[in-house]
């Protein structure tokens, strides 16, 4: 890609009382060449008009009212938003976007016509507070969100379990893209959804959303929301050193030939424990990962773009001895752990004249196998799990003045395959094959006064056979200028793969609908919110004569008689603001709180607060940027989280022992309640710049996850050698200290 910079002037002159004519010109920063067929939405009170930039970069309006907003769009650009207010002298408005510049840009929800999306992009996720060098951690920071244990990048949102959210790139699904997918877990076997690092590198992400309920098209089969991954078209040459990884990248962003980037990386942990021999209680993780992305038509109305990326990693661990405290099923086995990932894709969109065309197609692969031995229990296990997905998402927009309708299809092949083998059986296999399809198509309108968005999609699953009907629904209002309501609905639906759980069950579909309000104040200093949510679960999977749903994300290896008509709910309210400047200038405070309650029903049909029901959280971020001179800068990042506890089911000690794993009592409901979660997290980053493009430009970092070293509840679990339960905590402080030059 051409470098995400470009300038806008704006030449405006008065030719009447009635009508003025607003001129333009598009040009790029870099080159100083006009963009043809560039994008520009001029929104009015009145009315709205859509127009575009001609051979030599030139666009004109007629101008009716005195304030006016301009959206401008390219290919291979940041889109922008310009308002315009008094328009009544000739002015001149330059514009830069560049990604690479590093600033602090604390936010509550990104988009403000997407007020459920949170975002962080490259900058954010570089410098903001108990990253961990992972986008996905710092939605710790968002309103509703947390995680069940500091050791992965689990995500759990408004009392849902982790298993209903996915994860994407461009748009199009991609199987668990983490390393030791066994991290943080009660089973210490692989998660579907999370683990300890991204194997996509901080250094090759452009952005990270997540979309959540209720989130609109193209995104599907997924009941909470989904993790979406877009790579940054930055191509450069840099050294990166830090305690999550060592990693070299090499960008090229010639005329000639095709740009590429190629990073690559090997965990800094991997070289103290094979290298250096260092002991870490008798554990010993290693993990590497290669990345590879080209333009290959890199044009102003055409782009393709293709992307491969490989990882490995293993998680060993040894038996414990002479253990004087209490010993976990893990703490008396040898484990040996290892993963294998690849994710690849295509990434291709085509401009016309008034239609937009986009098509990505991922293939990713994932292996896991598992092999325990415990010599005191004369006890082993295998376990393997293999996921593969194909995943395509093609959308073709045509627009028109102020409106847009998009037609498109979701589709997504997935073939699972779990094997748990005990001792020498010959094991229970769950297999899991399905297409899923989803064809949609949605309306979007827009003015300087109002934005709707109306579609509706039809969801196939061959392994059940069932097509669903699935609409969504957006209205924002603007109240005054700066005061909007915001509208949503969503239904949508999820088919849980069958690795998800040891049971061999053929799953049915989870039908969910989504409701959500917000009311912002969108101010240059200050930006606030309140809202209000609702979300509606059916047709969960629920045990007869018990407590036990899927929607408590526990897994129940002696379930026996069930159904598919348990419920769940999660409703509530968040609030939170931004400011600016607070104070002193480059100091700026970002603070949200959201309560809520998560319910399910037995198979009486009674509610039952949910495990992760944590009912509240809290976050305050606070941030601060001091230009020490020219070229140089300090940036400081300080963040709090505070939630409620979760909840646990008693254990089931008898069935613990034969299972050897922890197995719960589900005659009960989840009483116990952990302590309260909380943790403080600051950053200092010192960043030297010199020349242009940030040639030579060098950083140094320290990240502290848990400065107060607290090590928060993660779950009870059963000492095998005396049979009782005993609580085990998550991790304390983790500093992460990072040294990044380009060259």
């Amino acid at each position: 890609m051409k470098q995400f910079i470009f300038y806008i002037l704006f030449l405006i002159s008065v030719h009447n009382v009635n009508g003025q004519l607003l001129k333009g010109k598009i040009i790029d920063k870099e080159t100083q060449e006009p963009l043809i067929g560039a994008n520009i939405l001029l929104l009015q009170k009145s009315d709205s008009t859509l127009t575009v930039s001609d051979v030599n970069g030139l666009f004109s309006f007629k101008v009716s009212e005195p304030i006016a907003v301009l959206k401008v769009s390219y290919i291979g650009y940041e889109p922008i938003k310009i308002e315009l207010e008094n328009v009544n002298t000739e002015v001149i408005i330059s514009l830069t976007l560049d990604e690479s510049n590093i600033s602090v840009n604390p936010i509550i929800v990104a988009n403000p016509f997407n007020s459920n999306d949170v975002s962080f992009n490259r900058k954010e996720f570089q410098v903001l507070a108990g990253a961990y060098e992972d986008p996905a951690r710092l939605l710790l920071k968002a309103p509703g969100f947390s995680t069940s244990n500091d050791q992965a990048n689990y995500i759990l949102y408004r009392g849902f379990p982790s298993n209903y959210v996915n994860w994407n790139i461009n748009g199009a699904g991609i199987v668990n893209p983490n390393h030791t997918s066994n991290a943080g877990s009660l089973s210490d076997v692989s998660s579907i959804n999370a683990g300890g690092v991204n194997m996509l590198s901080s250094q090759v992400i452009g952005k990270y959303n997540f979309h959540s309920a209720p989130y609109g098209f193209p995104f599907n089969n997924s009941i909470v929301g989904a993790s979406d991954i877009e790579f940054t078209n930055f191509n450069n040459t840099y050294l990166n050193l830090s305690l999550v990884g060592l990693e070299a990248g090499y960008g090229y962003s010639g005329k000639k030939l095709p740009a590429i980037q190629v990073n690559y990386r090997y965990s800094f942990v991997g070289i103290l424990t094979q290298v250096l021999g260092l002991d870490f209680g008798g554990e010993k993780i290693a993990y590497q990962d290669l990345f590879a992305k080209i333009n290959l038509i890199d044009k102003e109305t055409e782009s393709l773009t293709a992307f491969v990326a490989k990882g490995g990693s293993f998680n060993n661990h040894d038996i414990i001895q002479d253990i004087d405290k209490n010993a976990s099923f893990k703490d008396i086995s040898d484990i040996r752990f290892n993963s294998d990932i690849l994710l690849s894709g295509i990434k291709y969109k085509k401009s016309f004249a008034d239609m937009v065309f986009n098509g990505v197609i991922n293939y990713s692969r994932k292996k896991d196998q598992r092999f325990a031995l415990t010599p005191i229990l004369s006890y082993s296990s295998r376990n393997e799990l293999e996921q593969q997905l194909l995943s395509s998402v093609l959308k073709l927009d045509k627009s028109w003045n102020s409106a847009n309708i998009r037609f498109g299809a979701n589709i997504n092949y997935t073939d699972d395959y779990i094997n748990r083998k005990l001792f020498n059986f010959a094991g229970k296999i769950n297999e899991f094959k399905n297409l899923n399809f989803t064809p949609f198509i949605s309306f979007q309108q827009e003015s300087l006064n109002y934005y709707f968005d109306l579609g509706i999609g039809s969801t196939f699953n061959s392994l059940t056979g069932n097509f669903l009907i699935e609409p969504n629904a957006k209205l924002i209002g603007k109240i005054r200028r700066d005061y909007s309501v915001e509208l949503a609905y969503r239904r949508n639906s999820q088919l849980l793969s069958s690795i998800n759980f040891s049971y061999g069950i053929e799953p049915r579909e989870t039908i969910a609908d989504h409701f959500e309000v917000n009311f912002k104040v969108n101010k240059k200093r200050i930006n606030a919110f309140v809202g209000a949510f609702y979300h509606s679960v059916n047709k969960l999977l629920i045990e007869e004569n018990s407590n036990y749903s899927q929607f408590s994300g526990v897994d129940h290896p002696f379930i026996q008689n069930y159904n598919f008509t348990g419920k769940g709910r999660s409703y509530g309210s968040s609030i939170g603001a931004s400011i600016k400047d607070l104070l002193i200038h480059n100091f700026d405070l970002t603070a949200n709180y959201t309560a809520f309650e998560a319910e399910f029903t037995n198979s009486k049909q009674e509610w039952i607060e949910n495990t992760f029901n944590f009912k509240h959280s809290t976050n305050i971020l606070l941030s601060y940027e001091l230009n020490l001179k020219k070229d140089k800068e300090i940036l400081i990042s300080l963040s709090s989280h505070i939630r409620g506890g979760l909840r646990e089911f008693d254990i089931d000690y008898e069935r613990s022992f034969y299972a050897y794993q922890v197995a719960y009592d589900f005659s009960g409901i989840p009483n116990n309640v952990l302590t309260p979660y909380s943790r403080i997290d600051a950053r200092i980053l010192y960043n030297i710049r010199k020349g242009s493009y940030r040639k030579y430009a060098q950083s140094l970092s320290l990240d502290i996850q848990n400065i107060t070293n607290r090590e928060n509840a993660a779950h009870n679990t059963i000492d095998f050698y005396s049979g009782d339960r005993y609580l085990q905590n998550q991790l304390g402080m983790v500093p992460v200290l990072a040294y990044r030059i380009e060259f």
